[in-house]
């Protein structure tokens, strides 16, 4: 089998990323041709320091003008790149092995996706960060760890880019949220199979507890406006909480366990907060659904 390049791309919003950079660029095998691309989608902030990593080394930063979105960043990233393997990586993601981009870039020759799943560090953080590692720990680690293309995520994963033109980030969603939902439902329309491979990163980024339950309302509102506005016959469809709302919608115990489950709205908001409860935040998340699809 011939090596192919890969291509790196890192979207970068909130922080510098050069000790992802330099984690990856002791780990990359001599044999493997590769690029690294950083496009920075924060127009208030430059990251010098990442720069000035990437320029000594003949890569690419690239600063947008504006702030234009998860999707279309990612998308910029694909056509600035020039190898036909692509590696995605979150700006706050870091591998847990040093065998991380060999894994990766051997298994994407032979698949047309790869995910490595990611992880958090056992470690639990102060109480005000708690509920994030909570729900990392036992929600998003787990669902980063299957192959199939419901509760995709885009944090870290290859893709070949033949694939990846077929399909595309979509750019109408500019907000927070579900982009690589939506994503992972068009890998499924297409027939590419997502191959899992036991190559974790750890998610180093925590959001406090009030910030990650605002979080999740607007991917809520973002997930209700792929509904209404994104004509994809998987759109109602791309979360087990829009499953759960559609089975229970269908029988009158069922719409009534949804009205109460959206009367308490701000007593699971608070519980999620105060107690970092993982479960009220799963409540939280339904009632705020619940609420939208009845303001259609």
């Amino acid at each position: 089998m011939t090596e192919k390049g890969l291509s790196i791309l890192i979207p970068q919003y909130n922080q510098e990323v050069t000790a992802l950079l330099k984690r990856l660029e002791a780990s990359i095998p001599n044999y493997i041709a590769y690029e690294i691309i950083v496009v920075n989608d924060n127009d208030e902030s430059s990251y010098p320091m990442t720069q000035e990593w990437l320029d000594t080394r003949g890569f690419r930063f690239i600063q947008n003008a504006k702030n234009i979105g998860r999707a279309k960043n990612r998308n910029k990233l694909a056509d600035a790149s020039q190898y036909d393997l692509l590696l995605f990586m979150d700006e706050d993601m870091m591998p847990k092995n040093s065998v991380f981009v060999e894994r990766y870039h051997y298994a994407i020759q032979k698949n047309d996706v790869v995910v490595g799943g990611h992880a958090y560090e056992e470690k639990s953080p102060i109480s005000s960060y708690l509920l994030h590692w909570r729900y990392g720990t036992t929600i998003e680690a787990k669902a980063s760890s299957k192959s199939e293309y419901k509760g995709f995520s885009s944090a870290v994963f290859a893709i070949k880019k033949s694939c990846f033109n077929s399909i595309r980030f979509n750019e109408s969603i500019v907000d927070y949220g579900h982009e690589d939902s939506l994503f992972g439902a068009l890998l499924d329309q297409h027939n590419y199979k997502i191959q899992f491979i036991d190559e974790p990163c750890y998610h180093l980024g925590l959001y406090t507890n009030n910030d990650f339950v605002e979080r999740s309302f607007i991917a809520i509102k973002t997930l209700n406006q792929i509904e209404r506005s994104i004509n994809h016959p998987a759109s109602h469809s791309l979360t087990r909480l829009q499953e759960y709302y559609t089975t229970k919608k269908r029988y009158g115990v069922g719409r009534l366990q949804l009205g109460l489950i959206q009367l308490m709205q701000p007593f699971w908001k608070w519980v999620a907060i105060q107690w970092s409860s993982v479960d009220a935040l799963q409540l939280y998340k339904l009632s705020c659904y619940c609420k939208l699809k009845r303001e259609e």
